[in-house]
């Protein structure tokens, strides 16, 4: 959430004196706001005055694309301030990290990869040498967020902000967005317990294999991932 004020006069939150200020506000959360506004757990006012240029940050696993570049600027970072050993990392090490979910969003990736620089043995970082959090990523706090939810439940806390778009312009394709984001997690997760075999992975899904290579060719998703794909 942004608000910019320049040389604005506002009052405070419950106040009724008036003040004079120059200050630009920037307020981030990782909160459904609009769920705790209306479970009366967050200030409906406060809200309000600070929700002026809303900017929706993509969690990491919603771009992909974004892992590899972040990898190697995060191995560079790892030799330069800590004098790491491993200056390159494996097919294998970068399949590992572009298949994770990442859960702790960027903060967990830069962990996950200045820990495998510096314990790596040699100057290669191997797949063996990242560690996640659990296999394939999902750590505790993401299972706790989810334990005992209703995947309706789930969805619907996700999607609420969707419906507030910027300058208060009705939003779009929400209905092609949220198929788009439960596609191609569920995709590469039926790959990943076929083990790469398509065939397999369609049968899971419930789909015919030309369908199922559709969707892999839509979402870019890279088989070398999955052994044998």
């Amino acid at each position: 959430l942004l608000r910019v004020l320049q040389e604005r006069e506002f009052t405070r939150v419950g106040s009724v004196e008036t003040l004079k200020v120059k200050a630009r506000v920037i307020a981030a959360t990782n909160q459904n706001l609009e769920s705790l506004v209306a479970a009366r757990k967050f200030r409906e006012d406060l809200y309000f005055r600070l929700r002026v240029i809303p900017i929706q940050m993509p969690a990491l696993r919603e771009r992909r694309d974004d892992i590899a570049e972040l990898t190697d600027y995060f191995v560079s970072k790892a030799v330069q301030e800590m004098g790491a050993r491993a200056t390159t990392i494996s097919p294998e090490a970068r399949n590992k990290l572009e298949s994770a979910e990442w859960p702790g969003n960027v903060r967990e990736l830069e962990n996950a990869v200045m820990r495998a620089a510096l314990l790596a043995p040699g100057t290669t970082i191997r797949g063996d040498d990242v560690e996640l959090s659990r296999p394939g990523g999902v750590g505790m706090g993401a299972t706790a967020a989810t334990d005992g939810a209703e995947l309706g439940d789930i969805i619907s806390t996700r999607i609420a902000g969707w419906f507030d778009s910027p300058g208060g312009e009705e939003p779009r394709d929400l209905y092609h967005r949220l198929v788009a984001e439960i596609e191609r997690p569920l995709v590469e997760l039926a790959l990943k317990r076929a083990g790469g075999n398509q065939v397999r992975a369609a049968r899971m899904l419930g789909l015919n294999r030309n369908t199922l290579r559709k969707k892999i060719t839509d979402h870019k998703i890279v088989l070398t991932k999955f052994p044998g794909g």
